[in-house]
């Protein structure tokens, strides 16, 4: 519900906005993100929908949503991973100093097969801190968003107890 404008990391080429929606189209192996640095909070509630064009052929292909990004190489996330055996993962995951670490295990979503051109959404909360609290969900965005979180985190690292941007 809060806006701003965006900034586009990794090609502003790669980027548009129609009708409403921002697009992000990048090329197998690249990496291209949108960061909203207007909005500083520390309780966020991020949806996203993103689809992919093909499955994935060697290994995963992954879409991350950052619940609070407090500077470059220090944030939460949630991370969904599109596997080429027909299964799908989310997971928690705090990056400090530009290292990852799971915060929560990795979930497989009962059910749920990459499939191209099907739309998924994907919501994540961070609220709190010290320590905050996250949750995340992935579903077909054509179905009800499940009623429950199908992934669950605390976490008091102290270099993210602090305000940040989406």
């Amino acid at each position: 519900d809060t806006g701003g404008a965006w900034t586009v990391i990794g090609g502003t080429s790669r980027a548009s906005v129609s009708s409403g929606r921002g697009l992000l189209r990048r090329d197998a192996g690249a990496q291209v993100e949108c960061d909203l640095n207007a909005v500083s909070q520390h309780d966020v509630d991020v949806t996203a929908v993103f689809s992919i064009d093909k499955v994935p052929v060697g290994g995963p292909d992954y879409i991350s949503v950052i619940a609070r990004r407090i500077s470059a190489g220090n944030l939460y996330m949630t991370r969904v991973l599109l596997y080429n055996t027909g299964t799908v993962t989310i997971r928690l995951s705090r990056i400090v100093g530009n290292t990852e670490t799971a915060i929560a295990s990795p979930v497989t979503v009962a059910g749920l097969k990459p499939t191209a051109g099907q739309q998924l959404t994907v919501r994540v909360q961070a609220v709190g801190t010290g320590p905050t609290t996250l949750h995340a969900r992935v579903w077909p965005s054509a179905g009800t968003e499940p009623s429950t979180w199908q992934v669950n985190a605390t976490d008091s690292t102290a270099a993210l107890q602090t305000n940040g941007r989406s």
